[in-house]
């Protein structure tokens, strides 16, 4: 992937770095973002999308699905 975490100027020198280590990889959101733009999500609305759970080696179908729930207000983050 390109930049590594914290590596686009947006982090500052004082966020501690166990902290900074957490960080996800900004190139993260690049295959939900392409799946969202392509056909294949015409009929997809009203879901949110965890690109920490994208999986490469599904479709981008599957992927896509696999990646969305329901959006709304949830008690906790599953």
């Amino acid at each position: 992937m390109g930049a590594l975490r914290g590596d686009l100027g947006m982090i500052p020198d004082s966020y501690p770095e166990g902290a900074r280590k957490l960080l996800l990889d900004p190139d993260i959101i690049i295959p939900p973002l392409l799946y969202l733009e392509s056909a294949a999500s015409d009929r997809v609305t009203g879901k949110r999308f965890d690109a920490k759970r994208w999986r490469g080696d599904l479709t981008v179908e599957e992927a896509g699905l696999l990646c969305a729930r329901d959006a709304g207000v949830y008690e906790a983050e599953p």
